[in-house]
């Protein structure tokens, strides 16, 4: 919950980085954007992201402008680190640093710490460092505002560099960021999802734990298509998922992700053909007009 109070704190802010609490054994952590930046170049990262402060809605304006001002010079670290470590593996596949922009439901911040980003990125490639290859759109957003948040920030971006909505899933909400200039996405949804039983498909969204799909012996979606669905039945899965086989989550996830896969795709060719929103009308009025007996009350 973006406006939930904050309970016991897990995580330290100053000046130099963060001091995190493990919620596995109660370890300390120390990350800094330096390390950050270490971290994300030894797992071999083709996309990065600047190590940023995420606020919540609840936190005071005079808070979220300190937040965005000390992001902004995390940002201006990780850049320094990302190019020094990019020289020193130059023999390497080359890693792209994204800037994350910051500041809640501020506009004045938002468009703010956009420039800021993008002014960073010019100074960096002016002196023949390596500049931001993307921006991420980052931080608590809430559904009603989504649009005109991604629009502000989209408005201050390059559009010669991606635009990416951090923590994106819903098919509305994909159709609305990409209106507002968004191009790419990423959420854990459609993993979490599939760990429980919930899979996605063109009329809506099911779960599969529910006892309605012990005998249907059907393809979870056989318009999307994919390996899934052309090898397994809803019934077959559900029989996993009430096992608690790991082979569950897995096929699910599978789903899930070429689902998410096609409609995006598909999304690219209906603005490719000039015929957006047409294609949003359509998808949405199918995907949310009867909604599964399982998931009736969420």
């Amino acid at each position: 919950d973006v406006r939930a109070a904050k309970k016991e704190r897990k995580a330290l802010v100053d000046e130099d980085g963060v001091d995190f609490k493990s919620v596995i054994d109660g370890s300390a952590h120390r990350f800094t954007p330096e390390k950050s930046m270490q971290i994300q170049h030894r797992l071999g990262a083709d996309i990065m992201f600047a190590f940023d402060e995420l606020t919540t809605l609840v936190d005071p304006r005079d808070y979220q402008r300190e937040s965005v001002a000390r992001t902004h010079r995390w940002a201006s670290r990780c850049l320094a680190e990302h190019d020094r470590l990019t020289r020193e593996r130059s023999h390497r596949p080359l890693q792209s640093l994204w800037g994350v922009v910051q500041g809640a439901q501020y506009e004045d911040l938002r468009r703010q710490a956009a420039r800021g980003l993008v002014e960073l990125s010019r100074q960096a490639e002016a002196e023949g460092r390596r500049g931001f290859g993307g921006y991420g759109i980052g931080g608590a957003l809430e559904k009603e505002n989504l649009g005109t948040i991604a629009g502000w920030v989209c408005d201050e971006l390059p559009a010669d560099r991606p635009r990416h909505m951090l923590g994106i899933s819903e098919p509305d909400d994909l159709f609305t960021c990409i209106a507002a200039g968004a191009d790419t996405f990423d959420c854990v949804a459609p993993t979490r999802l599939a760990r429980r039983g919930g899979v996605y498909t063109l009329d809506g969204r099911l779960n599969l734990m529910a006892a309605r799909h012990k005998r249907d012996f059907i393809p979870i979606d056989s318009e999307t298509g994919g390996y899934v669905n052309a090898h397994y039945t809803r019934a077959y899965i559900h029989h996993l998922l009430k096992a608690k086989e790991y082979l569950a989550g897995t096929l699910c996830t599978l789903h899930n992700i070429n689902f998410m896969m096609t409609l995006t795709r598909n999304i690219r060719t209906a603005i490719e053909e000039g015929r957006f929103e047409e294609y949003r009308d359509e998808f949405l009025g199918r995907y949310y007009a009867n909604k599964a007996p399982e998931l009736r009350g969420r």
